[in-house]
């Protein structure tokens, strides 16, 4: 048995309790983001894993957010550009997921996804791992 003292016990106590209630709210907040981003039209085109490769795999319609997470997660900018992307649309003419997915470019989302709510998801998908 390891001896603790009454003062070291509750704090070690405290942390692992906390530290199992932050699991649970992790999982509740990626719920809420799937769910903001099936109401707001995102999951038409776009859907959280990749599409399997191989010889009867299709090309995606759209990058997969793990896909996306990769790309641009720790790049310096990335947040604020990717939720203008999601917002304004992409140039047709910029083809940075040649040959990755079917569409050219992603249409304007202003009707449909706000500003805070571009960068919650953006922000959400860039830290899928």
């Amino acid at each position: 048995m390891i001896p603790f003292s009454k003062g070291a016990f509750l704090p070690v106590l405290l942390a692992a309790l906390s530290a199992g209630a932050a699991m649970p709210a992790r999982a509740a907040d990626a719920e809420a983001m799937r769910l903001l981003a099936e109401e707001r039209g995102c999951t038409t085109c776009h859907q959280e894993n990749p599409v399997p490769k191989g010889s009867k795999a299709i090309i995606a319609s759209a990058p997969s957010w793990h896909e996306i997470a990769a790309r641009y997660r720790g790049r310096a900018g990335a947040e604020a550009q990717l939720a203008r992307e999601v917002v304004g649309g992409t140039d047709p003419k910029d083809r940075h997921w040649k040959n990755q997915a079917a569409f050219t470019s992603m249409l304007p989302n202003e009707v449909a996804v706000s500003d805070d709510d571009a960068r919650s998801l953006v922000h959400w998908i860039l830290s899928i791992h």
